[in-house]
């Protein structure tokens, strides 16, 4: 390639926003400098945090046929203004947002960084022309939602590339939080990951299941982490649910997530990326942290798990590193017992097994594009 391609890079959810900007720091190092960042969603507060340069879109997100129409409409306008050789998004899910939108209408190569094992977004039934996947298995589930096998391009983990930097004062980090979270008295700390998932009936009764298991239990810390997209009122409705069934719960807002991650014994969410964070934690520095657990025994909440994945329970349970909840009866031996179903000698072993290795994802990211775009 003679010169610097011009990319449009876009994101919205926290896991996209790292992605991509994994990619565009490595692509200003090929000397790639002319870019443009665009930014949405909780993109914007991950961008200006870093005091990366970059505009905000500020569209929201997309759910009904005319609002879809609306942001295609934009989507068209804005790339009318400027001609790109790529457009590059971190995929968000499952609503539909700006880098969606431009995936749509793009006249030239796209790209999306998938999130997560098999993460699939058709909300304006337009698929990229690539896909950067996390392994075999993200491939095949891919394939299996729709995406043509010649359009995947399997990487591993894009925005983990320099998560092995934060190693060193993983330990610490972990400690000092942990210290300053469990109650006195308390052994185990459960953490409690949320999701903007309110709209459906079963996430609320999932929150009040594992509260009641909780209650009055003794040597528990019970913390609820929000999402960063779950509003002041979803939170004060998580609150409410503990308080009518008398169970104290912290609320752990703090910027950074990987201390509670590695200080935890219990990590709990319906199906969220911060498993696949954990794990390849645990990858990074040879230690088995605590035990993932996906309660998706209230049949909404495992009909949208189907519904975002393509397969009947989360991928992580399927390749044996996180354990699911189906039913009430299996909710208390799970969350009510410190030892594991496996060794973390044989969880390391299926850990790195199955977690891909971020190390080389963005040098095979950026050798396709520019692969791509030398052919067009």
């Amino acid at each position: 390639m003679h010169k610097s391609p011009r990319l449009l890079f876009s994101a919205r959810d926290a896991g996209g926003a790292r992605s991509v900007l994994e990619l565009l720091k490595a692509a200003h190092g090929r000397g790639w400098t002319d870019t443009r960042l665009v930014a949405d969603g909780i993109a914007v507060d991950i961008f200006q945090k870093k005091q990366i340069t970059f505009e905000n879109l500020e569209w929201g997100t997309a759910s009904t046929p005319g609002e879809k129409k609306l942001f295609k409409d934009r989507a068209g306008m804005f790339l009318q203004e400027d001609e790109f050789d790529a457009v590059i998004i971190g995929q968000s899910g499952p609503a539909c947002g700006a880098s969606e939108a431009l995936i749509a209408v793009a006249n030239c190569p796209t790209f999306s960084i998938q999130d997560y094992w098999g993460d699939l977004n058709t909300g304006f039934k337009k698929l990229a022309d690539t896909y950067f996947v996390l392994d075999d298995f993200a491939r095949d589930l891919s394939i299996r939602r729709g995406i043509p096998s010649s359009a995947i391009v399997i990487t591993g983990s894009i925005k983990h590339t320099r998560l092995h930097t934060e190693i060193s004062t993983l330990e610490r980090d972990a400690d000092i939080f942990r210290k300053g979270i469990i109650t006195a008295g308390s052994t185990r700390l459960v953490i409690y990951f949320g999701q903007p998932l309110w709209q459906i009936p079963g996430y609320a009764k999932t929150l009040e299941d594992v509260f009641r298991l909780y209650a009055h239990r003794p040597g528990v810390t019970l913390v609820y982490r929000p999402h960063p997209t779950e509003t002041n009122l979803q939170i004060s409705r998580c609150k409410t649910i503990a308080q009518k069934l008398d169970c104290r719960i912290t609320i752990d807002r703090s910027a950074n997530m990987l201390p509670a991650l590695t200080a935890c014994d219990f990590n709990l969410s319906i199906f969220s990326s911060c498993g696949l964070d954990q794990l390849m934690l645990s990858r990074l520095n040879s230690k088995v942290y605590g035990q993932i657990v996906h309660p998706l025994h209230q049949p909404s909440m495992r009909q949208f798990v189907s519904d975002f994945t393509g397969m009947a329970t989360v991928p992580t349970c399927e390749m044996g590193l996180a354990t699911e909840i189906n039913s009430l009866e299996d909710m208390e031996p799970l969350l009510c017992n410190d030892s594991r179903r496996i060794s973390n000698e044989h969880m390391l072993k299926l850990i790195n097994m199955h977690v891909p290795s971020p190390d080389k994802s963005v040098d095979l990211a950026l050798d396709h594009i520019e692969k791509k775009l030398s052919s067009c």
